[in-house]
Formats: structure tokens, C-alpha cells, sequence
């Protein structure tokens, strides 16, 4: 009996997930499922057809934006499932029987007390074009820094666990180990712990959703960790060929909502709701106090040059 299920939150975007996704992933025999992010009408249709094509569950989202969908996964799915996993449409796993091998993980319950569980990624943003290049024991990008303190020069906001921009040492950081938020590209979510402690919102549409979450995890005092070992591939120059632009962020500000949502409301509601700057982490110094006693406080006064705040054995 699995104990995993595989998710796509799809909007607009359904030639991705025919001629990219499905012919780039292995499922290793998977029931996929994708939740629709309220698509236009015609490609609602599409999105139907292709599913039913494929053997994919094809579900409408139950309010705006990715916290729902995982949200809408999480009411879908069977009571065995202890984790769900997100993938986006431009990133497929790498490590061979990916899917197989985090299923045992997830079923031998060593991984019961995280949040949020990511891998190890490779593509073009940490300078590696192609899978071939990748090099053995090896980190490329293991999350994001919402919190700790990076060593990049000029870096006002939070950063990526990313080996181009700091040195991310394999004997540090090769074991499963503590992050501030997994990878926004790929990773897992805690069934259990996420009916637990998550109330989603539809103010985060696409950015700094995940975050989201992450932030309500650690404010609980549950850690979102990497699994090093586990290898994907994130390469966004892969939308250039369905004519979605590569840069999402930059295409929703220029008003591209029918694919990436509004932009504008996640900053607002995200200095509302932890009290700073998502832009700025000199902003959070003057509310750092009221997270005393979280993995927030923690994690924001850890010394990055000592390695991972926790490192964790899981065999």
C-alpha cells in the first residue's frame, strides 16, 4: 500500500503537462492527480481530456491558489496517505526510482515528525546545463533561506541554500538536514501535520506560498528538512518552447495572471500576517521577539558557517 500521493496544480497550462511533464517523469506506476487552479474555460476542457487520457485524477481546485490545492489534495486523497507530493510541470526527479524510494521513507515513518521535505536540485539557475554534469555527492539548490543569514554580498531579502551563491559542503550538507523551506519547485507536504497546523489562504496564488507554510511549520516548532541523496532537475527554459515566459515573477508583474495569478497581494498579506518585509530581512529584527521560543527565532539567529541548524540520521 502506497503512502504517497503525486500532485499538479495546473492553470492554463495543460500542453506542459501532455508534452513536458508526463513525457520527462517517470510516475513508477503512481496515481497522478492534478488539481486545477481555475483555468479558462477551454483549457479546463483540454485539461479534462488530457487527464482522462492519461489515468490522472482531475480535480478543481476548492479556492485560489497553491495553499488550496494542497489543501483540495489533502481532502481528495485515501486515509493512507501520509504525504503528498507537489511537483511543478518544468522539474522531474533524477535519482532512480524516485518515487519508490520516498514512498519507503515515508512509510517507514522516519520522516512522521517533518513539515515540508525537499531534494537536491539541479538546472541552469545553479549554473549545471545539463543532468550529465552533475557531479557525485554533490549539493546544488537544497531550499530557501527565508530566515538564516546567508553570506551573499548585497542579498537584502531571503536567498537559496544555493552551491553557486555559498558554499554548501557535501560533509556538511549531504545528510538530511534542516532548511528554512524546501525547494518551491518540488517537495512533499505532512498530511497529518498539515491538517494540524496549516490554515491556507487564496491571498498566495503562486509566490511565497510554500514559504507560507513553511513559516506556519516552524512557528509550531516542526522542521522542513532536505533529502540531499534525492535528485531533480529544475529547468525553466523549458516553458520557452509552450510560450510561457521563464521568469514567473517577472511575467506576473507585467500583468501575466492568466498563468502565475495576481502580484501584489502575497507581499501585503505576508507583512501582515509575520510582521515583515518578505523583501527584507532587516525588516524582521524588530518583530523577531514575538517568535521566541519557535524554530523562526532559531533558525534567524543561526550562523550559517557552522552547517545546517539540525542534521537528522534516517538510515
Amino acid at each position: 500500500m502506497t503512502n504517497i500521493a503525486i500532485y499538479l496544480s495546473s492553470r492554463n497550462n495543460y500542453d506542459l503537462l501532455e508534452d513536458l511533464f508526463l513525457k520527462t517523469t517517470n510516475l513508477e506506476g503512481y496515481q497522478l492527480y492534478n488539481i486545477d487552479d481555475f483555468s479558462d474555460k477551454e483549457e479546463i476542457e483540454k485539461g479534462r481530456e488530457i487527464c482522462a487520457r492519461n489515468n490522472i485524477k482531475f480535480i478543481p481546485n476548492k479556492n485560489r491558489g497553491l495553499q488550496w490545492a494542497a489543501q483540495t489534495m489533502i481532502d481528495s486523497i485515501d486515509d493512507n496517505i501520509k504525504y503528498i507530493v507537489w511537483c511543478s510541470h518544468d522539474t522531474f526527479p533524477l535519482t532512480s526510482k524516485f518515487f519508490k524510494n520516498i514512498d519507503e521513507k515515508v512509510s517507514s515513518g522516519k520522516l512522521d515528525s517533518f513539515g515540508m521535505v525537499g531534494f537536491n536540485a539541479f538546472g541552469p539557475q545553479n549554473g549545471t546545463d545539463r543532468p550529465a554534469d552533475i557531479k557525485q555527492n554533490t549539493c546544488g539548490i537544497l531550499g530557501r533561506s527565508l530566515l538564516m543569514k546567508l553570506p551573499v554580498a548585497g542579498q537584502a531579502g531571503s536567498g537559496w541554500f544555493k552551491s553557486k551563491d555559498v558554499t554548501l559542503e557535501w560533509d556538511k550538507w549531504g545528510k538530511p538536514c534542516a532548511v528554512d523551506t524546501p525547494n518551491s519547485f518540488f517537495e512533499m507536504f505532512n498530511v497529518e501535520l498539515f491538517k494540524k497546523y496549516i490554515t491556507p489562504s487564496d491571498k498566495y496564488h503562486l509566490f511565497f506560498a510554500h514559504d507560507d507554510i513553511a513559516m506556519q511549520f516552524l512557528k509550531n516548532n516542526v522542521y522542513n528538512i532536505v533529502l540531499p541523496d534525492l535528485l531533480i532537475w529544475h529547468d525553466q527554459r523549458l516553458k520557452l518552447k509552450f510560450n510561457i515566459p521563464l521568469r514567473s515573477a517577472g511575467a506576473a508583474k507585467k500583468g501575466d495572471t492568466r498563468h502565475f495569478g495576481d502580484y501584489g497581494p502575497h507581499l501585503e498579506h505576508w507583512e501582515k500576517t509575520w510582521g515583515w518585509d518578505r523583501h527584507d530581512r532587516e525588516t524582521l529584527k524588530s518583530v523577531i521577539d514575538r517568535y521566541e521560543g519557535t524554530l523562526i527565532y532559531d533558525l534567524y539567529h543561526h550562523d550559517f558557517n557552522t552547517g545546517p541548524i539540525r542534521s537528522f540520521d534516517l538510515g
